[in-house]
């Protein structure tokens, strides 16, 4: 028990500045008895249905921009760029299929969409797998302009799932413009270079 409180202390020291809200780690015991549902009380800035549509159809329009550019920047590197009802890019090379998943994303919503995102690349990688394809590497590319802290948590999490984190980063220029996350160096970005 004192090895999961000091876990917690250093779990909520690491994400203190984070907007993340904080994962309760604190474990107790169930009593069945106790166990009830949880009372849902909707917030006070809820929006209407037509808002929650233009967010949707705007959040559809930056990621169909993200694909596009990034297709477009293999394609110009000569390097041929797949896609599938599921699979946003795919890049086939020596053997192996790399996978990237896209999110656009909000401050408010990265976490949720990180979330998605690591699963349906866990997901895809297992069926690719399972089909006879070599699953290379799998890539959560995320749009500019959230919190360090919050890219430091959402890039180990997909480490820890065997995934990468990567930044696009639209006002930068290319080969900037899509950069590598690094868990193990918090704050430092590499560019992804395409080996031909």
């Amino acid at each position: 028990e004192n090895q999961i409180n000091a876990g917690k202390q250093d779990s909520e020291s690491k994400m203190s500045h984070s907007t993340f809200q904080v994962a309760d780690i604190s474990l107790v015991p169930i009593d069945p008895k106790e166990v009830k549902a949880r009372v849902f009380v909707p917030r006070k800035d809820a929006v209407s249905k037509e808002s929650i549509m233009r967010k949707t159809e705007a959040a559809e329009q930056r990621h169909q921009e993200m694909l596009r550019d990034i297709s477009s920047y293999f394609l110009n590197n000569s390097v041929v760029p797949y896609q599938s009802n599921s699979i946003d890019l795919a890049i086939k090379a020596n053997g192996k299929t790399d996978i990237f998943e896209l999110k656009s994303i909000s401050e408010s919503n990265l976490l949720a969409q990180a979330s998605k995102g690591i699963f349906q690349l866990l997901y895809y990688s297992y069926v690719l797998d399972e089909c006879g394809v070599i699953c290379g590497s799998r890539y959560l590319v995320v749009e500019a302009g959230s919190s360090f802290s919050d890219l430091v948590i959402v890039a180990a999490v997909a480490a820890s799932a065997g995934a990468k984190l990567m930044v696009y980063d639209s006002k930068k220029e290319w080969p900037g413009r899509l950069s590598e996350y690094s868990a193990s160096a918090p704050g430092r970005f590499s560019e992804y270079l395409i080996v031909k």
